[in-house]
Parts: structure tokens; sequence; C-alpha cells
């Protein structure tokens, strides 16, 4: 298991439904931040054992326990933690409870005062996406991958989205596309550990993705919505929340840490994805010649020579750019013709606002004239 990522959990009372064909649920991240402030005597180069610390937190909290405890910062005057428990009212509880209180170490003469507050889960916002897309120069909010509409998840456990008939240890791309429909229908999505050509890719999109495919047991995904309003579903629902999946065989109940951002890197883009296609199609090519001069068992050392069929096959892959080029007209065509309504709705809204004020005034000089 990876360490703080995933962790097993006995209350599940404010899980929500997310994909329930595979037991998959979101809980709320429940954290608590802990401040150990040590006496006022300690020097710089006098060291307190973090690990003492926490077992007497540990101790303190029982019988309820944290599902997850870590050192934050340390200096000679305090330490701080986070703390993760179960569940928001655990939260309240142990705040009361903590506190102001003190905690005697056997290695110090004076007790540790101890602070303790709810931890703040860092998460995008609203205004924080839309004032990227706003200011960024490099970013055309006309096409796709360039605009607030592509999700970016890490941590996601690749078990818990396979598909049991196939046993290859991969996530399923179509249960990931079912899993995550539900906040809006998906255009693209991109699933970087299914391809195996990614990590020779020579793109920089590609290569930004290839350095995570070495991990067995976490995958990452980008998912791009046809709709604003997907996107903006998805990330308020994933907002501080870990994926929860339910073992009905062995009875456990496992939560994963999941790492949700907007992207900023136009990785669903259509010139990063053609750019990866045509990258593929030519690794794929390269693969086909190697194997063609290595197909004589009786001499590894002969080569063959490229036929006229391979080089039909790379006239071929020469022809996607055209054809996606034309996919890519009729697609700006289409943003264009949704941005003119986006502007048609504004500017009928300004008039109806404009027509209220009139209105008023009007009902305001009638009233005066009836009065003499």
């Amino acid at each position: 298991m990876e360490e703080n990522i995933i962790n097993e959990v006995h209350d599940i009372t404010e899980a929500i439904e997310l994909y329930p064909p595979k037991n998959l649920f979101l809980v709320p991240i429940n954290k608590i931040t802990i401040i150990a402030i040590l006496p006022a005597y300690l020097k710089k180069n006098r060291s307190i054992s973090n690990w003492d610390i926490m077992e007497k937190l540990k101790q303190v909290i029982k019988p309820d326990y944290f599902i997850a405890l870590k050192v934050i910062k340390s200096d000679f005057k305090y330490i701080q933690f986070e703390g993760e428990v179960n569940n928001k009212s655990l939260v309240r509880i142990l705040i009361s409870r903590m506190d102001g209180s003190c905690l005697k170490l056997n290695s110090l003469m004076e007790p540790v005062t101890i602070r303790v507050t709810e931890a703040k889960i860092s998460f995008p916002l609203k205004n924080e996406w839309d004032s990227y897309f706003k200011d960024s120069k490099n970013m055309n909010e006309m096409k796709a991958g360039e605009r607030p509409d592509t999700i970016h998840i890490k941590n996601l456990p690749i078990s818990w989205f396979a598909d049991i008939s196939e046993n290859d240890g991969k996530p399923c791309e179509k249960i990931v596309m079912e899993c995550f429909n539900s906040f809006g229908s998906i255009r693209v999505i991109d699933i970087p550990i299914l391809d195996k050509y990614r990590c020779k890719m020579q793109t920089s999109s590609a290569k930004r993705t290839a350095r995570l495919l070495e991990n067995p047991i976490l995958f990452e995904v980008f998912i791009q919505f046809k709709e604003y309003v997907g996107f903006v579903r998805a990330m308020n629902c994933l907002k501080a929340k870990k994926l929860l999946y339910l073992d009905r065989h062995t009875g456990r109940k496992l939560t994963s840490l999941i790492m949700v951002n907007f992207d900023k890197t136009k990785h669903l883009s259509d010139k990063n994805i053609r750019k990866r296609n045509i990258e593929r199609k030519r690794l794929q090519l390269k693969d086909e010649i190697h194997q063609k001069q290595n197909f004589n068992p009786f001499n590894s050392h002969q080569e063959y020579p490229i036929t006229h069929e391979d080089i039909g096959e790379k006239e071929e892959g020469d022809e996607i750019q055209p054809q996606s080029e034309e996919n890519l007209a009729m697609e700006n065509r289409r943003n264009l013709l949704i941005h003119r309504k986006l502007q048609s709705i504004r500017l009928l809204g300004e008039l109806l606002d404009r027509v209220k004020v009139r209105l008023v005034i009007l009902f305001f000089l009638y009233y005066l004239l009836i009065s003499f």
C-alpha cells in the first residue's frame, strides 16, 4: 500500500455514491492541525522526539484514532502535526477535548502545550480557474483543452478500476468513463498508463506524464467534459474528498487520497492529441520494421529493407494530420456558434436590465404626476 495515500477506515456514514457497480464512493477529508508548543527554555541544538509526541497524541484521543498522523513542520519553538480522522463530528469533539491541553514528556521538565484547529484542505476554487484561463496569453477559450473543461486526477488505484474479466493489471478506460460520466458528458479521456508508447514519446505533453507510469499501484487520468457545467460539477463534487472502495470479498473499507486539479497544460487540446497520435504511429512503424528485421531465426543480423507496404503505412500515418485539422475546424466552428449564443444571451440580459430601469423611472414619474 502507498503510505498516506491508501488507508483503511471503519466509519463510512458520510459516504456518497460515485459508481456503485464498482463499489466506489466519495467521503469527505476530515483533518485537524495540531501544534505542540515547546517550552521556552529549549535551545536550537536541543532535539525533541516527534515520535514520542505522536504516540502521546494517539493515547490522548483513545478510544478514537487517527487514520493518518504526520509531521508538517518542526523547529525548536513548536512542532506542527496534521491528523486525519473518520468524520466531521469527531473533528469538533477533538478540538474541544485537546485544544489548550498539555502533554507531559519524560524528556522535558515542563509540559508541552497543545493547540488544535480544523485543517484547511487545499483545493482550486472557481475564481482560480476562471482567472487563470482569462489571464493566460497562450490560452484560447474558444478551443477545447485551453479553457476550464479538463480535470486531472492522480492517485487512482488501478485494481479499483480494473476489468476482472481481462485480468491484465490495468485500469479499464470504459469503467473510468462510466464512473466520471455522472458529472456530465465526456468529450475525451486520456489514461497515460494504457499507452505503451507514452514513455518513448518526445512531445512535451507526453514527457509530463511518462514519469508517473512506473507506479504499479496507482494511475492518473485526464478527463475533458463537453460542457462547462460538467467540469464545474466534477470539481465541486470532488472538492476535499477521498475515493472510497468497499471490498465485498474481504469486507475492508479502503480510501485513496486522490489529487484533483484543473489541467493547465493543454494536455487534451486537439493540437497535443494530434501530436501524440502522430508520434505513436511513428513508434508503431518503428517497432514493425524492427520485428521484420529480426524475423529470420537463422540470421539475427539479417536486415530487411523497408517494403512498399511500410512506406504506405507511413504515408497513411501522415494523412492523420489533415483529417484531424478538418475535425478541428468543425470543432472551432461549433465553439464559435456557442460563443456567439453566449454573447447574445449576455446582451439580451443587459437590455432587459436597462428596460427594467426605464420602467422603474417611468413608474416613478407617473406616480409623481398623479400625486399632483
